[in-house]
This record gives structure tokens, C-alpha cells and sequence, in this order.
């Protein structure tokens, strides 16, 4: 059982290095780091407010102004 545990571990830890090396050589330029804490920020808005919507948290009402 060891095995496994120890297989998940680096497959979690091989997959987080992929994921967050390109991003790590964003942040080294502070404009493309700005860009990318902005993209990341409002990406995390955008599905919070759309998860909310989908449990009923907020009463999301649309009105059309003519």
C-alpha cells in the first residue's frame, strides 16, 4: 500500500511543477506578472459569482432596461 501512496505523491507533485513552472517564469517580468495575478483574480470572481448563481447563494436577477 505504501507504493500508492507513494505513486499519488509524485504524480500530485509532477503535476503542480507542470502547472506552476510556466507561471513561475511569468512572474519574473513585473507586467506579465501584474497580467497574470489580474487574469487569475478575475477568473476566481467569475467562478465564485457563477457558483453562487448555481447553489441559490445570491438571487441573481436580470432586468432588461429599454
Amino acid at each position: 500500500m505504501r507504493r500508492y501512496g507513494l505513486y499519488a505523491l509524485t504524480v500530485s507533485s509532477g503535476v503542480l511543477y507542470v502547472v506552476f513552472q510556466p507561471l513561475y517564469e511569468l512572474f519574473k517580468n513585473p507586467i506579465s506578472a501584474i497580467l497574470v495575478l489580474a487574469i487569475l483574480g478575475g477568473g476566481f470572481y467569475i467562478v465564485s459569482q457563477v457558483v453562487s448563481a448555481m447553489v441559490g447563494i445570491e438571487d441573481f436577477s436580470y432586468e432588461l432596461n429599454y
